[in-house]
């Protein structure tokens, strides 16, 4: 476990909140970061009386070129979803509603981001 992480809940897990990173992120938070390939997307958006409405340049805004989406939603209180590694696919992952924990693991660290904003998401390299 890398010490420059905050511990939070029972479990004393390394976990940040990825809305938290786009105004707040210590030297010792963006080298685990860098270490872990993750990179924050602070998405734009524009809001009025009529709803938020946020977007991505796939050229401009992201890392790679998309080449599909996929979402998950009603997903049950306490159940997981995933659970594997991706060693050649690249993705971004934004929760448009509620929270979601996503946990990180390399060789070396093992870190939880929780995204908790629809105008943030995280970029996972292969």
């Amino acid at each position: 476990m890398n010490d420059n992480l905050p511990k939070t809940n029972s479990e004393s897990k390394n976990s940040l909140k990825a809305s938290s990173l786009i105004s707040n992120q210590s030297d010792g938070v963006q080298a685990v970061l860098d270490d872990l390939g993750v990179k924050v997307i602070d998405i734009p958006s524009r809001a009025d009386d009529r709803g938020l409405l946020g977007f991505l340049e796939f050229d401009s805004d992201l890392p790679f070129s998309p080449q599909r989406i996929f979402y998950i939603s009603e997903v049950p209180q306490g159940k997981t979803r995933g659970e594997h590694a991706h060693h050649k696919c690249e993705q971004i992952l934004i929760c448009l509603t509620g929270t979601c924990e996503v946990e990180i693991d390399s060789s070396t660290t093992k870190l939880t981001v929780v995204l908790d904003s629809a105008n943030v998401g995280i970029y996972l390299p292969p």
